[in-house]
């Protein structure tokens, strides 16, 4: 198991020797089945979740336990429509591809079935390999073990809707992806934060900065008395906006504040975005700070025992874009 539903334990001893052998049987197991030396047994869990054999064993008795593997759902805390997919004990990923997807890009179930094993199927001749139904995503997906995955773009959430729900949700996403879409076209710069050869080419320079790789993006961050700073693009002739992208997180000690070309335009606090997730935070920079000018020096210096970020993404918007990001 995994790859199979059956695990078989041997005992090795040099003389017959009474003593109990204690099973776990899986939270997700149905239908668990238990044989010793081929004859089985009647199996009944304890209240600690076991399954006890208690017998005199002696050399080469096997026992084999088999727990017939299924697909089955775990429900996000906050969304119910949102759910993880098992086979067995076995967290599934969908894989995506070498380009991480826009979010909106991101498949979802849509099945008026309850039961995950009809949304999914084997791969023919592949162990641990497996698609999604056509009648359950727009084309198909590959599913296989999270712990499996290496440098491709993954999702293990999946947004379920019945088709009456995506009837309306699906409006919603075309009108997300419009707005998504005048956002691209009204950025005048973006900044892969933690890749060098674009931080190379925004002059990035810091001090006490430190980069990590999480939730799939790289960030940047500053430690207490550092700074990191870094030019971008702005459009000389219109108001400008700075667009950061940060996660959010249960934390403290993470307040700093944002200069442009030397002037404070804000001093964020991230503790108070406290849902893993995404946040995207606009800051309208004046246009006196701006005009006539082509770049702008951004950048941000934690205050007293604090850190700057981390920050995972940041981009110049031409207008004002309060209407295209939802901030929390």
């Amino acid at each position: 198991m995994p790859s199979t539903d059956k695990t078989t334990f041997t005992i090795t001893t040099k003389v017959p020797t009474s003593f109990s052998i204690r099973i776990r049987k899986p939270h997700w197991a149905q239908n668990v089945q238990v044989s010793i030396n081929g004859t089985l047994k009647k199996v009944l869990a304890d209240k600690e979740g076991y399954i006890v054999l208690n017998k005199k064993w002696v050399n080469n008795d096997k026992i084999e336990f088999i727990s017939p593997l299924h697909f089955y759902t775990e429900l996000m805390p906050d969304n119910v429509n949102r759910k993880a997919v098992f086979y067995g004990p076995v967290l599934l990923a969908g894989v995506l591809g070498d380009k991480e997807p826009d979010p909106l890009d991101v498949p979802v179930f849509v099945t008026g079935e309850t039961d995950a094993g009809k949304w999914i199927q084997p791969v023919p001749n592949q162990t641990l390999v497996f698609q999604t139904s056509s009648t359950v995503t727009a084309k198909p997906v590959q599913l296989i073990p999270f712990n499996t995955t290496a440098n491709e773009h993954y999702t293990v959430y999946w947004d379920v809707f019945t088709p009456q729900q995506w009837t309306v949700q699906k409006k919603i996403y075309e009108a997300e992806k419009m707005k998504q879409q005048e956002l691209e076209a009204r950025t005048v710069d973006n900044i892969r934060i933690g890749e060098m050869q674009p931080e190379r080419d925004h002059e990035l320079v810091g001090e006490k900065t430190t980069t990590g790789d999480e939730h799939n993006r790289k960030w940047r961050m500053a430690a207490d008395s550092g700074y990191f700073s870094f030019t971008m693009k702005v459009d000389p002739s219109a108001n400008n906006t700075l667009v950061c992208t940060y996660w959010g997180m249960d934390n403290r000690g993470r307040i700093f504040d944002i200069y442009i070309n030397d002037i404070k335009i804000a001093t964020e606090d991230l503790n108070k975005y406290k849902s893993s997730k995404f946040y995207e935070i606009t800051y309208p920079i004046s246009l006196d700070l701006t005009k006539y000018k082509l770049t702008a020096k951004i950048k941000f210096v934690p205050k007293a025992q604090n850190s700057a970020g981390p920050l995972y993404d940041a981009k110049i918007v031409k207008g004002d874009v309060s209407g295209l990001i939802k901030s929390n």
